[in-house]
């Protein structure tokens, strides 16, 4: 009796190797949707619309760039490069002017740099990897060489891109190695702007009569009842003040108007969002 004959093996199957890879990946893609199904709401605990947006409301008063925005509230752009709130920018949060306080021929030269910086941004984003990213960038700035742009040079070993665009404005450098704005995987933004929305929710339901606030370059969360008073206050008084498109409300206005230097003081950046984009279309007296 040949005892060997009983232990031999079949013959390789690359199919059936191929077939159980595909029956364990199945089963793993299986238990991590019923996981998930059962589990989101640790994920993240609220419902989310069908188009992807996260709708919330509350008691409390949500002013946004110095606009009062009545509930319901709608999350839009998870995943994108802004996560905004009712249309309003909130991650990241609008910056200020870098044109502020100059001269108005350097803010207009600001201005346009800045656009045809972000028309560079654009071809370095729609191009297939980051050498070509690079010389992307540069291309879309050669054409304003000799007159908006003196100079330009790009440095694909160290990848840094230096733009001169004349003696009134800062030599522009441009690294491509540290920039987040380029490189942060899409993943990592979805996920930050679900933490996002999960404390802004969360602080929400808490803080029912509470005060959230956020525009260029702050944000505020407040449960006080003299903060929403305040808050109140400065709202009724600056949406039913007359404003003209032939002679726009300054700041200064504002003051004069309050009578309050350390309440101006303390609102100011949200009076400077509302000057900026409160529409005319309710106390236009021009009209």
């Amino acid at each position: 009796m040949n005892i060997r004959s009983s232990f031999q093996t079949e013959p390789f199957s690359l199919k059936r190797v191929l077939l159980l890879v595909a029956v364990v990946q199945l089963v793993l893609a299986t238990a991590m949707f019923i996981y998930w199904r059962v589990y989101q709401g640790e994920f993240f605990p609220y419902p989310i619309n069908d188009d992807g947006t996260v709708t919330c409301e509350s008691a409390s008063l949500l002013v946004a760039y110095g606009i009062r925005v009545p509930p319901p509230w709608t999350f839009t752009g998870v995943g994108s490069d802004t996560l905004r709130l009712n249309g309003f920018p909130l991650e990241p949060l609008r910056k200020d002017d870098t044109a502020g306080g100059l001269m108005p021929h350097q803010a207009d030269r600001i201005r346009t740099i800045k656009a045809i910086l972000e028309e560079a941004e654009t071809a370095y984003k729609a191009s297939r990897n980051k050498k070509d990213g690079m010389r992307a960038f540069a291309d879309a700035l050669e054409p304003y060489l000799g007159h908006i742009l003196l100079s330009l040079q790009l440095d694909t070993e160290n990848e840094v891109l230096t733009a001169d665009f004349g003696n009134d404005i800062p030599e522009v450098t441009v690294n491509f190695l540290h920039d987040p704005h380029w490189v942060e995987p899409e993943g990592l933004i979805r996920s930050r702007h679900y933490g996002t929305m999960r404390e802004i929710i969360a602080w929400l339901d808490v803080a029912e009569d509470g005060v959230f606030s956020f525009g260029t370059s702050y944000l505020e969360l407040s449960a006080a009842a003299d903060d929403r008073r305040l808050y109140i206050h400065l709202l009724d008084i600056l949406e039913t003040t007359p404003r003209s498109a032939r002679r726009p409300l300054t700041p200064d206005d504002v003051r004069h108007i309050l009578k309050d230097d350390a309440l101006f003081e303390r609102f100011e950046p949200v009076i400077n969002d509302y000057l900026l984009n409160a529409p005319l279309v309710q106390n236009d007296v021009s009209r």
